[in-house]
């Protein structure tokens, strides 16, 4: 590849092919489309869309502008024009500034000798640093080595509004890929020089075919991706690619389809044109089984089916006489509510126990009732259950019998279900209240021995018993008798 532009000899000593024939106007392919016009003044070096073709033994470039490109070389002002391509073989042309870089050759077409007419020129980057400085300043002795002047190797004419080339495949290494980009300048010493006059306006290189080397273009519809081997840009003929779809999280692949059908996967294509493939990826759907053990039940959030990544909260609810002891098989713990996410098909069983009874059975003798009420009462296991002793008229609370046991006479009384028990309340009748005075219970003053001192009153309603009231009376009729002894 070097060989071929480094000595001019070797450049146009290049393999004889036959004359080439053009490329009709349905041929050329559209690459690139620039409807703004500078003005009248630059419509001659102003281009409006840009084409190309190739076959087995020619790449053919196109610049179509807003005037004969080329009808002002022989003006004596503003008469200079040069119609630029950069051809890139690595991928790697940029725009920078008013520059282009990293083309491996560029091919133009201008009128250095200003004989109105123009002269084609190929230069190649022959010390690899990314520019063609190395011919500047341009318009030296020795330009016309770079001159194609071998119709075999290249050519280029002008029709109507359009400016056309092509360069043999030999002449640029027979590149297994290749990029184009294209600019048109004032004949500046700068031939990096890009924007100037005008240049492709997304200041990205546009891939080119080569011949025998086709395209694999892979689309994806759903959520995936899909590898090739060999990952190429363009494939020889006959080329066996594999393809290999991988669905993200989620997803799975469903199928190929255009140049390639069915659903095997990984799957092979042979290229011999220019192939698209499409890959569908389908979303996962997701069941959720909720399984009983005991006596309760499950409330979700959401019914199913659920896509991937979604959140199910799970709540336990159980029957009564029963409690919720925890979850199993894809969820653990006891928590409850509690989550889990759909990140596949899933099970959970939730397990309720049936809770321990003990009934506590509540009697009472005449005279008195309880809270609670005397009867059959049912508790859980372990509870605490205070038992309160309510007396009638006439009566008061004697003690309990815890099943059959004497107690005693604590009121209220607790009792622990750990076992079915009975409770006994026991009442007696309250002692009668003394007889009152004069039909009345007045509060008496007692004195006790001759000084005629005072003791606290007390009364005598239903808070003496008869023995007391007795006494009392004896009392009084003591001091009478004293009092006539005086």
């Amino acid at each position: 590849m070097v060989l071929l532009v480094v000595s001019p000899f070797l450049l146009f000593s290049a393999p004889v092919h036959s004359q080439p024939s053009w490329p009709t106007l349905e041929e050329w392919n559209l690459i690139d489309s620039d409807p703004n016009e500078n003005g009248p003044h630059d419509d001659w070096r102003d281009v409006k869309k840009a084409y190309y073709q190739y076959d087995s033994n020619y790449l053919y470039l196109k610049l179509e502008c807003h005037d004969t490109p080329g009808s002002k070389w022989n003006a004596s002002t503003d008469g200079d024009g040069r119609y630029k391509w950069f051809i890139d073989l690595e991928g790697n042309l940029y725009h920078s500034g008013e520059n282009i870089y990293d083309a491996e050759y560029l091919l133009f077409v201008e009128d250095t000798d200003e004989d109105a007419s123009g002269e084609m020129y190929l230069l190649y980057d022959t010390n690899g640093d990314n520019n063609f400085g190395e011919y500047e300043p341009w318009d030296s002795a020795n330009h016309t080595n770079y001159e194609v002047t071998n119709s075999s190797v290249g050519d280029c004419r002008i029709v109507a509004k359009q400016i056309e080339m092509y360069i043999s495949w030999n002449s640029i290494g027979n590149p297994p890929s290749y990029w184009m980009s294209w600019a048109t300048d004032q004949e500046n010493n700068n031939l990096d020089q890009g924007p100037t006059t005008d240049h492709i306006d997304e200041e990205q290189p546009i891939q080119g075919v080569v011949p025998g080397q086709y395209t694999l273009t892979v689309n994806i519809v759903g959520s995936g991706s899909v590898s090739k081997s060999p990952d190429q840009a363009t494939y020889a003929n006959g080329t066996v690619v594999t393809l290999t779809a991988t669905p993200d999280p989620g997803w799975s692949f469903s199928n190929w389809s255009v140049d390639l059908t069915g659903s095997n996967n990984p799957e092979t294509i042979t290229m011999d044109s220019n192939k698209t493939v499409t890959a569908t990826f389908t979303a996962l759907q997701y069941t959720l089984a909720v399984n009983i053990v005991g006596g309760g039940s499950v409330n979700l959030n959401a019914t199913g089916p659920y896509g991937y990544g979604d959140v199910v909260e799970l709540t336990a609810v159980p029957d009564a006489g029963w409690s919720f002891s925890g979850w199993s098989v894809d969820l653990t713990g006891s928590n409850n509510p509690e989550t889990i996410t759909m990140d596949s098909n899933k099970t959970v069983t939730a397990t309720f126990t049936q809770e321990v009874t003990y009934t506590l059975t509540i009697t009472t003798t005449t005279g008195g009732t309880t809270s609670p009420s005397p009867g059959a009462h049912v508790y859980s296991s372990g509870a605490n259950v205070p038992v309160t002793a309510i007396p009638q008229g006439g009566y008061q609370f004697d003690y309990w019998e815890l099943d059959s046991v004497d107690v005693g006479s604590a009121n209220p009384y607790t009792v622990t279900m750990d076992d079915d028990h009975t409770l006994h309340a026991v009442f007696k009748q309250a002692p009668s209240p003394p007889p009152a005075v004069g039909g009345y219970a007045l509060p008496i003053t007692l004195d006790l021995g001759t000084s005629n001192s005072l003791i606290p009153q007390i009364g005598l309603a239903s808070a003496l018993s008869a023995a007391v009231a007795a006494t009392i009376i004896l009392v009084k009729r003591r001091k009478k008798t004293l009092k006539r002894e005086h």
